[in-house]
């Protein structure tokens, strides 16, 4: 830096610093930028003080710092805390310093004494206001101060800009932000507040993140992990994703992050581990009633917690012949992990042999099957349960074994519908009988359907051998 000796290159230094002063805690410079002046009032500059005539006056004394090595020196200080001011009057307050270099700053501002609350400023933030920062500029916000006139006189502020905007980015350390009103009988007022940015570039610590964990629930949860901040009291802490989520099977990492009022953050991983052991859910049809062997039913559906369930099969198959009486099918499905979930149900077969009537064998005897037309009416006014008396059979061979029932008492009917019934027994010597006839629920006094007679003849009791 040159330094500058002469006293024309004094005084246009001087106004210069003048010229250039910036906000309170904001550098006030010279051509170098070396100083920093803490507490000068700005904006209008005025420092309104209640008073009820002419007397004393406080205020904070500003203070300048510069990066020029040396002692810095208070040369100029026209008024200080204590000198007594005029009553309505304003008087300027001149302070300027010089550093080992030569260089100089200046700070100017006015003294008003006045009558006490002719002004009244609402809503002055409290001070200091802080702020942390990761070394960036941070966005600082507040409520805008207001002021009113007790007097009646119209407050005019729309020349006397505060010297910065609540949204305002600030950087670290202190910043004076000032408003200052002045109503039309020349009252002052002013809110004056510091914003203290404090420079915060350590992360947050991380504490007892959760260990690697094996489950085997698809919706897994721990306690998350806490911190502790060097400035932040309550550093927030998430993790992604989150405990109580739903994992696929196999390995997740979560990712817990802590982060301070500065946007530091600090992280720590673990591993969440999906062990399958749920078997998937296979689903059955019903069980399966029929007059022939060959049998067919829908393909059973499965589901499982990894998504992929495998392929459903049946054994035995649909499309197989089955034997007269109850086959039990039994559906398997195994998912990824080998897992086997299962479901059954039965296949009932009762097949007539249409020639049996002509091969009885003797050797049966089946009691309480209706004969003639074999056909049951039940007095009902809908759809119901129907009751008879169930056939019994025996045989001289000895050993018999019902076989087939495709329904039994109790069970619900359609109204003024034929549902046929069929019984079959085998016997020791691997002989059949078997008995069929028809339920139908009808209207009270109503005869059997014309037409159904041939047809039931078929169903008479029929005995067969094998």
């Amino acid at each position: 830096m040159v330094i500058m000796t002469n006293w024309t290159s004094i005084l246009f230094l001087f106004l210069s610093l003048y010229i250039f002063a910036d906000e309170t805690n904001a550098t006030v410079t010279d051509v170098n930028s070396v100083y920093t002046v803490i507490n000068c009032p700005v904006g209008v500059g005025y420092i309104p003080i209640d008073a009820t005539g002419n007397g004393p006056a406080t205020w904070i004394e500003p203070t300048a710092t510069s990066t020029n090595a040396g002692d810095i020196t208070l040369v100029t200080r026209t008024r200080q805390p204590g000198d007594t001011f005029m009553f309505n009057e304003n008087t300027q307050v001149t302070y300027q310093w010089q550093d080992a270099a030569g260089a100089f700053a200046l700070c100017q501002f006015w003294i008003r004494l006045q009558t006490p609350g002719v002004i009244t400023v609402n809503s002055c933030p409290t001070s200091p206001m802080t702020a942390t920062s990761n070394g960036s500029p941070v966005v600082v916000t507040w409520t805008t101060p207001t002021a009113t006139s007790t007097s009646g006189a119209t407050v005019n502020s729309a020349s006397l800009s505060p010297t910065h905007y609540p949204g305002w980015t600030f950087i670290a350390g202190d910043t004076v932000v000032e408003y200052y009103w002045q109503d039309t009988n020349d009252n002052y007022a002013n809110c004056i507040f510091t914003i203290s940015v404090i420079l915060d570039q350590q992360s947050p610590s991380l504490n007892n993140c959760p260990s690697d964990m094996s489950v085997s629930s698809n919706q897994v949860h721990w306690t998350d992990p806490t911190a502790t901040d060097n400035i932040d009291t309550s550093p927030t802490v998430s993790c992604i994703p989150p405990s109580g989520e739903f994992f696929s099977t196999g390995d997740t990492t979560v990712t817990c992050i802590a982060t301070d009022d500065a946007t530091n953050t600090a992280t720590c991983t673990f591993t969440v581990t999906l062990v399958d052991v749920i078997p998937p859910t296979v689903n059955c049809p019903d069980n399966i009633m029929s007059s022939e062997n060959v049998v067919n039913w829908m393909t059973p559906t499965a589901s499982d917690s990894s998504g992929i369930a495998g392929v459903v099969s049946c054994d035995p198959p649909s499309g197989g012949s089955f034997p007269n009486g109850e086959t039990i099918v039994t559906c398997t499905a195994t998912d990824g992990a080998g897992n086997t979930g299962m479901c059954t149900f039965t296949v009932t077969v009762a097949v007539t042999d249409p020639n049996s009537a002509l091969n009885a064998d003797s050797a049966f005897t089946v009691s309480n099957c209706p004969v003639g037309v074999g056909y049951i009416p039940i007095d009902a006014t809908g759809d119901g349960p129907a009751t008879w008396i169930e056939p019994t059979a025996t045989s001289t061979n000895g050993g018999v074994t019902r076989i087939a029932r495709t329904h039994q008492p109790g069970d619900t009917f359609i109204f003024n519908q034929n549902t046929q019934v069929t019984y079959q027994w085998e016997d020791a010597a691997n002989k059949f009988a078997t008995c069929q006839f028809t339920i139908r629920l009808q209207n009270a006094g109503e005869n059997y359907p014309k037409g159904v007679i041939s047809y039931l003849r078929i169903a008479v009791p029929l005995y067969k051998y094998s």
